[in-house]
């Protein structure tokens, strides 16, 4: 009886406190750290959206997720505070085509026209008959964190993507991630987000299908035989490709086209099987904007312009057709095409050689024509609608994952920094929050001499300068850190002893210690006569949007029809 009574009151113990003792359902090998994560971020100007900007507002988040925004919030007790002010919060961008955290396709040695027929397909198990149909692969099996791509991206201001395998005409599931660095288990999103396809056969060695019109009568009868194979009570046999096919359907449908021309053909296939694809497409939906528009299709659009083209040599120049140059031109214009034709787009990273040219592409294309409104959409909410993941991501609103950018002005400004990128809660640091900027003229006195220096740059990019005349500057080598200062210098031209000072803070001016030239000590100062210039805020739209940069008229080339030489200006009727 004792015993019994015993084992009633541990359970009733046990049952008592278990939300105390919450079962952790994946192990860690380190100090368990439960702390729960909150933050207040004060005093900020915080873009909840593209249509709503908050001043001196203030955001809360707590274990991964948003609590609150807005302004006269209460910081509870328990949050740690970070005062903001002066800074930006945006939402952090997602990008749809991506491979990241995937294992790179395995590729055979290419078949030549001239080799024997492949037929039976290489895949082992009972899949599909043709090994481009590869819709039973399921990224978020396969997916793992990479702490080195995420870095590059989340410096770009990512915070979300898209992950798929380009490989074959059905490329199976994607997986929806964020790009923390915890566990895969805690950054997956949507472990089955999207179905793709294309019209590559990707790493299939089979000779079928060779040429765009196998690549659409594979697709259109892949499409057939999963009616019929549905429709069945029995299945006669083991399919597990067409079984994934059938049950992809119910997710976003993405096809990755690349082009104009083969994003009507997808849009004609999705047509005729009741598929409203969403298209990968390409910097020249420009060419065929009102077809394009027919679709219906929301789009997402890489950045990847062409470059210049070499024509210095005559013979080089002479290979360059007109085409080529029109593009060249107008394909900065894309994304306002696709704005103006009232065309739902998102931006990609996906095509560029470096991260480096992302922002630079889109500043481009606002300089032809982009609103910032739209470009901002492009990056945040817009491909969070197209995964149906709006309620997760998107926009800075209460019950959202808490994925953000803090910078140092409006986004899009070419001198703009991102100083943080946090993804789900936890703080990326790409740049020292804490800097002061000490941009401006100052009287630097040094071994009985006054020399007139001037600071420049934004704070965490401050250079030095000594201001002989209106005409002569003289460079000096310099390194601001925090509250810190060293600074190098010849106090002439042609002057070869260099003086060095180092120092720090003190009010408004700056104080240490130096050595001349000749090796003696001396101390030194540096007292502020003039603060720098204030940087250009824009031209700021209504209150509650994003302001919009001044466009320049460009002349442009107009496009053809067909798009090459001896082209018309308009469809013949």
């Amino acid at each position: 009886m004792k015993k019994l009574l015993l084992i009633l009151g541990l359970l009733a113990f046990g049952l008592l406190f278990q939300p105390l003792f919450a079962q952790e359902t994946f192990p860690r090998n380190d100090v368990a750290d439960e702390r729960m994560g909150m933050y207040a971020f004060t005093n900020a100007q915080i873009v909840v959206s593209s249509g709503e900007t908050l001043t001196d507002a203030t955001l809360l988040i707590k274990e991964g997720k948003i609590v609150a925004v807005g302004k006269g919030i209460t910081v509870p007790t328990g949050y740690s505070t970070i005062d903001l002010t002066g800074k930006h919060i945006y939402p952090s961008f997602i990008d749809l085509d991506t491979h990241y955290g995937l294992p790179e396709p395995e590729k055979s040695a290419r078949r030549g026209f001239s080799a024997a027929e492949k037929i039976p397909p290489e895949t082992r198990g009972a899949y599909n008959s043709n090994d481009a149909i590869k819709a039973h692969y399921h990224a978020g099996e396969m997916f793992d964190i990479d702490g080195k791509a995420a870095a590059k991206l989340r410096s770009s201001g990512f915070g979300a993507v898209l992950s798929h395998r380009d490989d074959g005409i059905a490329r199976g599931t994607s997986t929806l991630v964020t790009l923390g660095e915890t566990t895969p288990n805690k950054v997956t999103l949507k472990a089955s987000a999207a179905a793709h396809y294309s019209f590559s056969k990707g790493t299939s060695q089979q000779n079928y299908p060779r040429s765009m019109m196998g690549y659409v009568s594979l697709l259109r009868q892949t499409y057939l035989d999963a009616e019929w194979f549905s429709a069945l009570k029995e299945r006669p046999f083991t399919d597990q490709g067409l079984e994934a096919w059938i049950s992809n359907q119910t997710l976003p449908q993405i096809f990755a086209a690349g082009s104009w021309i083969n994003a009507l053909r997808a849009d004609k296939v999705g047509d005729e099987f009741g598929v409203q694809y969403i298209i990968s497409g390409g910097t020249d939906m420009y060419q065929r904007i009102a077809e394009v528009k027919k679709t219906g299709a929301s789009f997402i659009i890489p950045l990847n312009f062409p470059e210049a083209f070499d024509v210095e040599d005559p013979l080089d120049a002479e290979k360059v057709t007109l085409s080529d140059m029109l593009h060249w031109e107008l394909a900065l214009t894309n994304a306002a095409t696709l704005e103006k034709g009232g065309i739902d787009f998102a931006f990609t990273m996906h095509g560029l050689k470096t991260s480096k040219e992302f922002m630079t592409n889109i500043r481009s294309s606002i300089k032809h024509g982009l609103s910032e409104k739209k470009a901002l959409d492009a990056l945040t909410i817009e491909p969070a609608r197209m995964l149906n993941a709006a309620e997760q991501l998107g926009t800075l609103e209460a019950g959202k994952v808490a994925n953000f950018l803090v910078t140092d002005g409006k986004i899009f400004e070419e001198k703009t920094a991102i100083y943080q990128n946090w993804v789900q809660g936890e703080p990326f640091y790409l740049k020292d929050l804490e800097t002061n900027d000490f941009s401006g003229t100052y009287t630097l006195t040094v071994g009985g001499q006054s020399y007139e220096m001037e600071i420049t740059g934004k704070p965490g990019s401050h250079k030095a300068k000594l201001i002989v005349n209106d005409s002569t500057k003289l460079d000096a080598k310099s390194d601001f850190s925090k509250d810190l200062l060293s600074i190098n210098f010849a106090p002439a031209k042609d002057v070869e002893e260099r003086i060095r000072l180092s120092g720090w803070v003190e009010g408004e001016r700056w104080v240490g210690r130096g050595q001349m030239g000749d090796g003696s000590w001396t101390d030194w100062s540096a007292t502020r006569t003039g603060v720098g210039e204030e940087g250009t805020e824009g031209n700021k739209g209504k209150e509650g949007e994003e302001g919009e940069e001044g466009k320049e008229e460009m002349a442009l080339g107009q496009i053809l029809y067909p798009f090459t030489a001896y082209g018309m200006t308009s469809l013949p009727e």
